[in-house]
């Protein structure tokens, strides 16, 4: 590229971000309005000091254990920071500062949602401005990449009801791809965007390596042309190693704090995480296989290439394509092809996989595939500027079909509940979950181990955080120990069997009878048990009365119409 042609292209791009007018003031606010909307949607039917499950709600409780320690003795990972200690994001720390500003590690992570939403808009934005030269494309890259769209692995795309470490990573993400796209003729910016790159490890583990070396592979393409080789091998590996010393505080608390690689019961310990993790952690050619086949049946596979293809064709410079063609490949490089080498090189070997997350990188594909199925369009639209309008409907069309197929499912049930003229519409279960967990303190003292029954499984990380007391097992517990602890793991994973037998007993007094074994065993004090089964479309559960818990030696210490409390002590002493 010469001088001028180089000129001119950095101009653009200064152009393209420095002439903010009112049209682009008006697309801002309508991104902080939708922020709000989905936030307040989401607030109608879930308390805001509550997390219902998932990673969100093991984060808080990893949060809660580093504050309150004292309160977690018996509990079956929080009992030893030493099972989570691996985990270092900086989730840990904000949730640590909010939680007595907002009220518990719940209403934390509910108080970042909104800017999650508006951070990943809004950055897509700035990402669509940068490389279509065009507000409408660049609106209709931030609408494609706001609805949610789930794959295998437990992975999905698009806004999300918690910010997690991969919501915040997401969030962040376009920034980053902006910094690239922005900078990409200017080397002596590549330092501060691969430092940048590097910090986001401390956002998500998973996502930014693989990230790391996409950015770092793909400016390659734009080294100047004076440069010798040895100066360009040079630079690129400056550059790479000061990603890599902004990684490395992490990645050396990690490796001292996990449990990976060769152990004496290998099998035993590989059979459990198979069990315990989703089809495909441990069976990579799997995974890939049903992602792209999911891409496939989504239309994203064939769309994207015939969209690169165009692009390729009608765009000014093909080194700007082929710099988001190096992202894809960099991706599939690092996130593919280098996990499925380590898999095979530790069964060969018959060790555990040092690593078993870095496959989940394959999720940011879709966004990237996403953006060529409109940036084609946008060039057409520039290119033959009498038709543009015909190509901007197309353009509508698409999105539209996109966000049909791919809806925010509970915005209907908000609006619905608002029609009625209710500000919030909880579910049965919720409610009673809400009153279950905030009179728990109040009941349980502090370090009293609970055993939550199958029937109330998902109330076990939510008494964590929320009413801070240990509970000896949660299904969640095997990932984190998986880690961190291979002996906890093996133990964990007996509990789980039995929990297994306890699912699938009928007759709930000899339910009850188990569960009371299984409490003296794991050193339980309280027995959570739930009178409403989980499923929609399961029998009515028979619950015990109160008088059949006294032949037992159990006292109900608290219920409402979905739970029933337990304390277990004086059973312990009769069966001894």
């Amino acid at each position: 590229m010469s001088q001028t042609t180089l000129q001119e292209k950095t101009e653009s791009d200064l152009s393209e971000l420095s002439s903010w007018s009112l049209a682009d003031n008006v697309i801002v606010v309508g991104i902080m309005l939708f922020s709000f909307f989905y936030c307040i949607a989401l607030l109608t039917l879930l308390p805001f000091d509550q997390i219902q499950g998932g990673d969100a709600a093991n984060i808080a409780g990893f949060a809660a254990g580093w504050d309150y320690p004292e309160n977690f003795y018996g509990d079956g990972l929080l009992s030893n920071p030493d099972n989570f200690r691996f985990y270092a994001t900086v989730h840990i720390p904000v949730l640590q500062f909010l939680a007595p500003l907002t009220g518990g590690y719940g209403s934390a992570f509910s108080s970042l949602l909104g800017l999650h939403v508006f951070l990943q808009s809004f950055g897509f934005y700035i990402l669509g401005k940068l490389l279509f030269q065009n507000k409408y494309w660049a609106v209709l890259l931030v609408v494609l990449n706001l609805m949610p769209v789930w794959f295998n692995l437990g992975e999905f795309w698009g806004v999300y009801p918690n910010a997690i470490p991969r919501f915040s990573f997401q969030a962040l993400l376009p920034f980053l791809l902006a910094a690239v796209y922005y900078w990409r003729l200017t080397p002596k910016a590549w330092p501060w965007v691969m430092a940048f790159a590097g910090l986001l490890v401390y956002a998500h583990p998973v996502s930014a390596p693989g990230w790391a070396f996409a950015v770092w592979l793909s400016l390659w393409l734009f080294l100047p042309k004076a440069y010798t080789l040895p100066r360009k091998v040079a630079y690129m590996g400056f550059i790479g190693l000061i990603c890599t010393a902004v990684v490395l505080p992490f990645l050396i608390h990690y490796l001292a704090n996990h449990e990976h690689g060769a152990v004496e019961n290998q099998r035993q310990v590989y059979e459990i995480m198979k069990g315990r993790f989703l089809e495909g952690y441990l069976e990579l050619p799997t995974a890939v296989k049903q992602f792209f086949l999911i891409l496939h049946k989504k239309y994203l596979l064939v769309l994207s290439v015939i969209g690169s293809s165009i692009t390729l064709v009608l765009h000014r410079s093909r080194r700007d394509v082929l710099l988001v063609l190096l992202w894809i490949v960099g991706l599939l490089i690092f996130n593919v092809c280098l996990p499925i080498l380590g898999h095979t090189i530790a069964e060969m070997r018959g060790e555990i996989p040092a690593q078993i997350d870095l496959i989940r990188g394959i999720r940011y594909l879709p966004p990237l595939m996403l953006l060529f199925c409109i940036w084609p369009l946008a060039e057409l639209s520039r290119r033959f500027g009498a038709h543009r309008f015909k190509v901007s409907a197309v353009g509508a069309i698409l999105v539209a079909t996109w966000v049909y197929w791919h809806p925010i499912n509970f915005f209907p049930t908000a609006v619905s509940c608002w029609q009625q003229g209710h500000f919030q519409c909880l579910t049965d279960r919720i409610r009673y979950t809400a009153e279950l967990v905030d009179a728990l303190p109040g009941v349980v003292p502090p370090a009293a181990p609970i055993l939550v029954a199958p029937s109330a499984v998902d109330t076990g990380l939510t008494i964590r955080y929320h009413s801070l007391r240990p509970v000896v097992y949660s299904p969640k517990d095997g990932g984190a120990l998986a880690y961190a602890n291979h002996a906890e793991l093996l133990k964990w994973n007996e509990i789980r069997g039995q929990m297994a037998l306890i699912s699938q007993e009928s007759n709930s007094e000899n339910e009850f009878r188990m569960l009371s074994e299984l409490s003296c065993d794991t050193d339980a004090q309280y027995l959570l048990a739930g009178k409403v089964s989980l499923a929609a479309d399961a029998p009515p559960r028979l619950f015990p009365d109160s008088s059949y818990f006294g032949q037992l030696g159990l006292e109900e210490v608290y219920s409402n119409d979905h739970f029933s409390l337990l304390k277990l002590e004086r059973y312990c002493l009769d069966r001894t």
